[in-house]
Order: C-alpha cells, then structure tokens, then sequence
C-alpha cells in the first residue's frame, strides 16, 4: 500500500484527514499491478534528510528542475528495480506549490512521467525543506468510490 501525507495549501482540513489509498493486488492481464510511494528530492542513503535535500531552499525554476530532476531520477530507479518504467504506469501524481510549467515538457513529459497524465496536486509535502514530491502506479483498473 502506498500512501502520501501531503499537506493541501488551500483549504486544508481542520484536523488529520484520510482521504484516499492504494494497494495493488495480482492482475487478470499481462501486465504488473504496482505502486510507487512518493518521494521529494533527497538523495537516498544519507545520514538525515536536511544535509541532502536537493538545491535546498531554492525554489527559483532552475533550483525547482533540480529538485523534479532528482526525483525523476529516484522513481525511475524505484520501477526500474521492479524491471518497469514510465511505459507501465497508468498515473503519475506531482505535489509541489511551484508552478510545474517551466520544467513539465522538457523534463517531467520528456521522461515520460506523462505517458497517461499527470495530476498536479497543489499541495506541500510531507517533509519541511521539501518542495516537489511524486508517485506514481501501474494498474489494471481503479476503483473510486
């Protein structure tokens, strides 16, 4: 199951809200069920997040491609250690407050995180000094209740 604890910077709820999940289960078709959990722009590995967080108080459009590069880089290794890529998914979401615009086509679609949409979801994430954080999944179907 994956699961983001994004904050919305509009209208946010009053107190801690659950407002939707995912799991993947074995498929009827050929191709795989998965989801990747979300992630910011910290490199893997570190002692703590603060030392490696990406152009760390940048947010200036090329301090952002930075950080959507980075992220890039840690989804596609994430699938790629499942022996998937952006070719698989069904749905890729980005959680940021930054205008996603210079960087989406030459970078984020270009990759291909776009290949079936992108969902911008205008919202901070889970970790202070983070400022841009993905996920995405590959499923046979989905159910909206």
């Amino acid at each position: 199951m994956a699961r983001s604890n994004v904050s919305p910077a509009i209208d946010p709820p009053a107190s801690p809200a659950f407002h939707a999940f995912s799991y993947a289960r074995p498929g009827r078709a050929l191709a795989p069920n998965f989801i990747i959990a979300g992630g910011g722009e910290v490199k893997e590995g570190g002692a703590n997040y603060r030392d490696n967080i990406v152009a760390y108080g940048d947010t200036s459009p090329a301090g952002m491609r930075l950080k959507v590069q980075c992220v890039l880089d840690e989804m596609e290794r994430r699938m790629a250690a499942l022996g998937l890529g952006w070719a698989q998914t069904t749905a890729a979401q980005a959680y940021t407050v930054f205008d996603i615009h210079p960087y989406l086509a030459g970078d984020l679609l270009a990759r291909g995180a776009g290949t079936h949409g992108l969902t911008w979801h205008y919202c901070r994430p889970p970790i202070a000094g983070l400022e841009f954080y993905m996920d995405c999944r590959g499923v046979e179907s989905e159910r909206m209740l």
